[in-house]
């Protein structure tokens, strides 16, 4: 160093915006309100450190690498850590959660640090929370969106929890459950006409608007598979909400061994007998849910009736009938 040279520090005075902190060689010490912002000075660069993370699994299992960011920071890697039964919530530089928390994948700015898994209950809002989704708003309350549900959610999730999901489309609030391994609406679904879907808020690929609906709750095969009506097959698309599809038959049959003969009508899955449409024509009755399975005769398609019966054929092209999504 020079004598007496006069080196710029990063930090301005904490009661003076005008002045900055210098380091003045000669004595060796760090001078605040000497200088303002438009004296000159020199300047002497110094590398950037690095920052060490550790992960801890705080009683779940599975492995993570310690990451290095850079001391500016950096996104935090994606936990990798599982516990059964429970849901992984976040980050914490305490085990018991009483320190710092970080959120999945959020920024971390500071110095070397052990960061704890939080776990909580495995609720579908605890999971939802833990995978970063947010809420929205609608008539004063949050939910979390249907639109946000993916296969890792519905995996993580504890059997038998239910919650309430928001549909974007049309902010329509619907139940759920997770029923064995499957994840199901145990509400119907309400759609009206003239819902724009898109493939970024339904199970389009492309977009379609809702028509032939019959009072927001009633649909022929045509407009449950958004148009795509196939024969024979299973139609990879539908009018469910993104993240969602029509049940297959086999779908079907999984969720009555699930529940039990004469369990349909009963909780967590609630089927009720809200009837059916024929030509426009209201009969009362069981209820009858539209698969997303196409027969060889164009004119019918498969279905579940809420007595538990399930097969090809139970819905002609002139009936519409009830819809009960499942989490893909």
């Amino acid at each position: 160093f020079v004598n007496n040279a006069i080196l710029w520090t990063k930090t301005n005075t904490e009661d003076n915006d005008g002045w900055w902190y210098v380091l003045q060689t000669a004595s060796s010490t760090i001078v605040n309100n000497a200088y303002s912002r438009s004296t000159l000075h020199q300047m002497r660069c110094i590398r950037k450190g690095n920052v060490s993370i550790t992960f801890n699994a705080n009683g779940g299992t599975g492995t993570m690498a310690t990451q290095v960011i850079d001391e500016s920071g950096g996104a935090l890697n994606a936990n990798a850590f599982t516990k059964e039964n429970y849901a992984f919530v976040g980050w914490n530089t305490a085990a018991d959660g009483s320190g710092t928390p970080y959120a999945n994948g959020a920024t971390y700015v500071g110095e070397n640090t052990t960061l704890y898994a939080q776990w909580a209950t495995a609720t579908f809002d605890n999971v939802f929370a833990g995978a970063g989704k947010t809420k929205v708003t609608v008539s004063g309350n949050d939910y979390y969106k249907m639109q946000d549900m993916t296969t890792d959610i519905c995996d993580s999730v504890g059997t038998g929890e239910t919650s309430s999901l928001a549909d974007i489309r049309d902010n329509k609030i619907y139940t759920i459950a997770k029923i064995g391994a499957q994840c199901w609406m145990t509400s119907n679904l309400g759609l009206d006409n003239g819902v724009l879907l898109t493939s970024e808020n339904s199970n389009v690929e492309s977009d379609y608007t809702t028509a032939g609906v019959i009072g927001s709750a009633y649909y022929n095969f045509s407009t449950a598979t958004a148009g795509r009506n196939p024969h024979p097959g299973d139609s990879p698309v539908d009018i469910c909400a993104k993240g969602w599809r029509l049940p297959t038959l086999t779908d079907f049959s999984t969720l009555y061994s699930t529940v039990g003969y004469g369990n349909l009508t009963k909780a967590p899955f609630n089927a009720g007998s809200s009837g059916y449409y024929e030509s426009g024509k209201y009969y009362s009755g069981n209820g009858k849910y539209i698969s997303s399975h196409g027969t060889s005769n164009p004119e019918y398609c498969g279905a579940m009736v809420s007595t538990g019966q399930i097969a090809d054929g139970l819905v002609w092209y002139r009936q519409s009938v009830s819809i009960r999504c499942m989490a893909k």
